[in-house]
């Protein structure tokens, strides 16, 4: 399985995904911005990130642009996740590759794994959805 890294600053949908991962036999961290979320991957690198785009002091799409400008990071899938993403957002997104995105208005944890599966079979990792 993956290590992924959970970036979420409401700590309800946070713990729900970190056990729904974890159950699934993922090494599962967690952060609640992205500031937090560097200091993780300093210590632990992670095979995929799933991010909050909107989240205090360092947002999703700022984390997403400072993982593609540094060469330990810039490998790494990210799944942004998000209630609502502006325009500008949505084209600065578009231009950062490794990035997919889902609504939290249609959360599902079964969505979820499918997006997780997506990504880890593309980095070579295989995965089971249940």
């Amino acid at each position: 399985m993956a290590k992924i890294l959970i970036v979420e600053d409401e700590i309800h949908l946070r713990q729900l995904m970190r056990h729904a991962l974890s159950r699934d036999g993922h090494e599962v961290m967690a952060a609640e911005n992205g500031i937090a979320a560097m200091m993780a991957m300093e210590v632990c690198l992670p095979d995929l990130v799933i991010t909050d785009v909107a989240m205090p002091e360092m947002d999703g799409v700022s984390l997403l642009q400072t993982m593609r400008d540094t060469p330990e990071w810039s490998h790494i899938p990210v799944l942004l996740m998000s209630a609502f993403v502006t325009p500008e957002q949505l084209t600065h997104i578009r231009k950062l590759e490794g990035a997919i995105s889902l609504s939290k208005a249609n959360f599902s944890i079964k969505d979820l794994r499918a997006k997780i599966a997506e990504q880890l079979v593309q980095i070579g990792i295989p995965c089971e959805t249940n």
